[in-house]
C-alpha cells in the first residue's frame, strides 16, 4: 500500500507508516500545494483542488493568523470539513420494498413550481421551453404514465427543483418528487439518450440545490458519460440531424458544460468535458454561455493543472477576455437570455443576466486571485519590520492584475446588491451564492493589504454577508455567512488597529511642534529629529521589481516566484521602497512564470482589460 492509500484509509497515516513511506508521504504531500483531502461526515476524504473556495479560504485564514493572531475567523474549524447535508432518512422508492403512493401533484401549484423553475436555472439549465413545460402538463397530471413529448421522470424531477426555490416551497415534497424522479429515470440508464443526459443532469442541479455537492457532481458524470456516447461534443456529429434537433443537441452540450466547469472551478477537480468547437465570436451561431466556458477550461486546465502560469499564456487567456466582452451582447441572443435589467412586468432582477456576468467577472477573480495573494503576504512581511500604519496600499509591480481582482469582486457585489430585499427570490440560488462568497473573501483579503484606502471593500463586504443571510433555506450559504461574518468583524479590527497606529503617528508629529499638555508636567518637548519620516522597509524578493533586481532577472522568461518565501523571507533581508507613493496600476510585461508553491500557490494570475458591464 502506498503512502497516499494510508493518507487516504487511516486518520493518522504518520504515525503507522515506515520511514520509507513517511517520505514518499511527505513528498505527496509537497506536490498536492493547496490541494485538499477534507473529512466529510461519515468519516472518509473528499479531494478538494486549488481554484476551490475552501482552498482560498485556507490561504485567507492563514494570513490572517499571522498578522492579527488567533480570533474566531481563524480557530473556526467549520470550514475544515467538506459540509455535505444529510440525505432523507427515508428514500420512499429506492430503500422501500412496498409500492409507494406517487406524489400528489395539483395543476396550480405545478404550475408555480415550473415558473420557479424557470425563473431559478435561467441561463443555466436552457433545455426545456416553460411553453412546452406547461403545455403538457395537465394532460401528464391526469395521466402521469400516459406516453407525452417529456417523459413522467423529467416532470417529477423539474418539479422537483421547482419545489426547491419556490419562495414558499416545501422542502420534503421537493423530496419526494425528486426521488420519485430519480427513480422511475433509472429506465434511461441502459441506453443512452438526450432523456437520459437530461435525467442525469437534472438529478445533478437537485443535488447541488439540496447541498450535496459530491453526489451532484458524480451524478453529472454519468450525464457527460451519456453526451459522449450520444456525440454531442462534435459539432459536426449535431450538424448531420435536422435543424431542431441541432439545436437541440447543441443546448443540451452547453448545460453539460456549465454544470462541468461550475463543480470544477468551485471544488478544484479537473473538467471531465473539453471543447471542440470554435467558440469565437466570429461564429454565426455564437454562444456567450459556451465562449465563457472555455475560458474557465483554459484557466483549469492551462493554469490551475499545471500549477505555474506563464506571460505568453496570461496574454493568450487575456485575450480570450477582451473577445468576450465585445461580442457577449450578441451571443446572448444565441442564448435566448433577455438583456433587460428586471424580468418583465416585475421588480425580479434578471436572474439570466445576472448568472452569466458573475461568471465573468469570477474568471478575473479566479485569475489575478495569485498576484493578490503574493502582493499581500509582501505587505503583511513589510509589517513586520516597519511601521505598517504608513502604508496606503500594496506595493507592487504587478498593479493591475491586484486592482483586477479587488474590482472584479466589488464589481460581483454591485451586480448582487439588487437582490437585497426581494421578496420573491427564489430560496436557492448556487451559482449566486458560490459568487458571493468568492467575492467576499477576496474583499475581506484584501483589507490586510490595506486596499480598503482604494475600494469600497467594508460596504461591499457588508453587503455580501447581507445577501448571504438572505438565503435562510440554504445550509451552503448559511455556512458561508458564518464564515463571512467572523472575517468581517476581524477585518473591522485590523482597520481600527490601523488607525490607532496613525493617531499615535500624528500625536507625535503635532507634539514634536506644538507640544504635548500633560496634568503630570506643564509640557513636555519631544525633538523633532525623534520622528522621520523614511521609506517604509519592505520585505524582499517574492514581487519581480520589490526585491532586489539580482535575485530576479526581468530579462529571464524563466524567472520563478515563490509565494511561500514571501512567508519566510529573512527580516534583515530588505530594499528601500517608498510604500507611501501611489503607483498606477500598469499591467506588467515582464517575461516571467509564476509557479504555485506548495503553501500559497492556489490560484493564477492574468491581465486584462475591464469592461464596465
Amino acid at each position: 500500500m502506498s503512502a497516499t492509500d494510508g493518507f487516504l484509509n487511516t486518520s493518522t497515516p504518520r504515525h503507522k507508516a515506515d520511514q520509507g513511506s513517511k517520505q514518499a508521504f511527505h513528498d505527496a504531500e509537497a506536490a498536492l500545494g493547496d490541494a485538499m483531502l477534507l473529512r466529510d461526515q461519515r468519516g472518509g476524504y473528499t479531494f478538494v483542488g486549488d481554484s476551490s473556495n475552501i482552498s482560498f479560504l485556507r490561504t485567507v485564514r492563514s494570513l490572517v493568523r499571522r498578522v492579527h493572531g488567533d480570533c474566531d475567523f481563524a480557530n473556526d474549524k467549520s470550514q475544515q470539513t467538506m459540509l455535505e447535508a444529510s440525505p432523507e432518512k427515508h428514500t420512499y422508492w429506492v430503500h422501500s420494498r412496498e409500492p409507494c403512493d406517487l406524489p400528489e401533484v395539483t395543476l396550480n401549484v405545478a404550475r408555480s413550481q415550473i415558473t420557479s423553475y424557470c425563473l431559478a436555472t435561467n441561463c443555466i439549465l436552457d433545455v426545456f421551453d416553460e411553453t412546452d413545460l406547461m403545455s403538457g402538463l395537465e394532460a401528464w397530471i391526469i395521466t402521469p404514465e400516459a406516453r407525452s413529448a417529456i417523459p413522467s421522470p423529467l416532470y417529477y424531477l423539474v418539479l422537483a427543483i421547482g419545489e426547491q426555490t419556490r419562495p414558499n416551497g416545501d422542502d420534503h415534497m421537493a423530496y419526494r418528487l425528486f426521488d420519485c424522479g430519480r427513480h422511475t429515470a433509472q429506465r434511461f440508464m441502459e441506453e443512452a439518450s438526450v432523456w437520459t443526459v437530461r435525467a442525469y443532469f437534472l438529478i445533478s442541479m437537485y443535488m447541488l440545490n439540496a447541498c450535496r455537492r459530491n453526489a451532484a457532481f458524480m451524478y453529472l458524470g454519468t450525464a457527460v458519460r451519456a453526451a459522449y456516447a450520444l456525440g454531442l461534443h462534435r459539432k459536426e456529429v449535431n450538424y448531420q440531424f435536422s435543424k431542431d434537433e441541432q439545436r437541440e443537441r447543441e443546448r443540451l452540450w452547453k448545460v453539460i458544460r456549465i454544470l462541468d466547469l461550475f463543480m470544477g472551478a468551485s471544488l478544484g477537480r479537473p473538467p471531465s468535458t473539453s471543447e471542440s468547437r470554435i467558440t469565437s465570436g466570429t461564429e454565426e451561431d455564437y454562444s456567450a454561455s459556451t465562449d465563457l466556458c472555455y475560458i474557465f477550461e483554459r484557466i483549469l486546465t492551462d493554469v490551475y493543472a499545471k500549477r505555474t502560469v506563464s506571460t505568453t499564456s496570461l496574454k493568450s487567456i487575456s485575450t480570450l477576455h477582451l473577445e468576450w466582452a465585445s461580442h457577449f451582447r450578441r451571443g446572448m441572443v444565441t442564448d435566448r437570455i433577455d438583456a433587460s435589467e428586471f424580468m418583465a412586468g416585475s421588480d425580479m432582477p434578471n436572474i439570466s443576466v445576472v448568472h452569466l456576468i458573475e461568471a465573468y467577472y469570477w474568471t478575473i477573480i479566479l485569475l489575478t486571485r495569485p498576484f493578490l495573494t503574493e502582493a499581500i503576504i509582501t505587505h503583511a512581511n513589510t509589517a513586520r519590520g516597519a511601521r505598517a500604519q504608513d502604508a496606503c496600499g500594496v506595493p507592487t509591480a504587478d498593479g493591475g492584475s491586484v486592482t483586477a481582482c479587488v474590482y472584479a469582486a466589488v464589481k460581483t457585489i454591485d451586480l448582487l446588491k439588487r437582490f437585497l430585499g426581494v421578496q420573491s427570490l427564489p430560496r436557492r440560488l448556487p451559482f449566486v451564492t458560490n459568487c458571493l462568497f468568492v467575492a467576499s473573501l477576496v474583499l475581506g483579503f484584501a483589507h490586510f493589504g490595506d486596499l480598503d484606502q482604494k475600494f469600497p471593500l467594508a460596504s461591499h463586504l457588508e453587503i455580501a454577508h447581507r445577501l448571504l443571510l438572505q438565503f435562510t433555506d440554504d445550509l451552503l450559504a448559511q455556512h458561508n455567512a458564518h464564515t463571512i461574518g467572523y472575517l468581517r468583524d476581524v477585518c473591522s479590527e485590523y482597520i481600527a488597529g490601523r488607525v490607532s497606529g496613525r493617531m499615535h503617528l500624528h500625536d507625535q508629529l503635532v507634539a514634536s511642534t506644538f507640544g504635548r499638555m500633560s496634568m503630570e508636567s506643564q509640557c513636555e518637548y519631544i525633538d523633532q529629529s525623534t520622528y522621520c519620516a523614511t521609506p517604509t522597509t519592505l520585505s524582499h524578493g517574492t514581487l519581480a521589481g520589490l526585491g532586489n533586481q539580482e535575485d530576479i532577472d526581468p530579462t529571464t522568461p524563466s524567472a520563478h516566484v515563490s509565494l511561500a518565501s514571501a512567508l519566510d523571507m529573512p527580516e534583515d533581508s530588505t530594499t528601500q521602497i517608498d510604500v507611501l507613493s501611489d503607483p498606477s496600476p500598469e499591467w506588467s510585461t515582464m517575461p516571467r512564470t509564476l509557479c504555485f508553491d506548495a503553501l500559497f500557490g492556489d490560484s493564477p494570475f492574468f491581465s486584462t482589460t475591464l469592461y464596465d458591464i
